[in-house]
């Protein structure tokens, strides 16, 4: 069996995780080719944590009712994939069809969404960034400031060193998501390791 890193989650966060002094946000399970974790084999273990966010994000994008109810219900939808005392885990198989693209539209609206586009673009709050897909962009920026807020507020050394924009998915496929994720990570600084304690920008890789 393949080694597993550490990983970290807790209740309150469904979708993100951390390894090491990371904090990863999975912004989609889709992917325009054969995912890593899928080219790794059978014997690719995950730390569960890691796994069972990327199982949430799987299970968002492939039953939802509706966006609402797949976020509330994130925490019921893991399944029983792995034994209760496992911790470090395979994924199951990805069977989700490969794709070029995220977004739905005709050439009758595709002006409409290129301008939904631009505002977006130029949104620096992301509050009113919808594209309609889930996990919805304001859980994953809520989750994204609630464990940054965390760390920028600590007493102790910081608990990020970086934001990995990242998961099974191919991110790029859902950019209105990374760039709101982006310009939320953007928004916390924390002190340097310089003597005049100057304040830097977090990086988001």
């Amino acid at each position: 069996m393949a080694a597993a890193a550490t990983g970290v989650a807790t209740a309150i966060y469904k979708y993100t995780y951390t390894l090491g002094r990371s904090l990863y946000v999975p912004v989609t399970s889709r992917c325009n080719s054969v995912p890593l974790p899928a080219t790794r084999g059978p014997n690719f273990l995950l730390p569960r944590a890691v796994a069972e966010g990327l199982v949430r994000v799987r299970n968002a994008e492939t039953t939802r009712p509706t966006a609402a109810d797949i976020d509330a219900d994130a925490d019921d939808v893991v399944g029983d994939w792995w034994a209760e005392e496992d911790e470090a885990v395979s994924l199951p198989p990805y069977d989700l069809p490969l794709v070029n693209s995220l977004y739905e539209y005709d050439d009758d609206d595709l002006s409409e969404h290129l301008r939904r586009k631009r505002r977006n673009a130029v949104d620096q709050t992301g509050d009113e960034i919808d594209d309609f897909l889930t996990p919805s962009i304001a859980t994953l920026v809520e989750e994204v400031s609630s464990r940054l807020d965390g760390n920028a507020n600590s007493d102790s050394d910081p608990k990020f060193d970086q934001v990995v924009i990242a998961g099974e998915g191919e991110p790029t496929l859902r950019m209105d998501a990374l760039l709101a994720v982006a310009r939320s990570v953007k928004s916390f600084r924390t002190p340097n390791d310089d003597d005049d304690n100057t304040p830097k920008k977090r990086s988001a890789s």
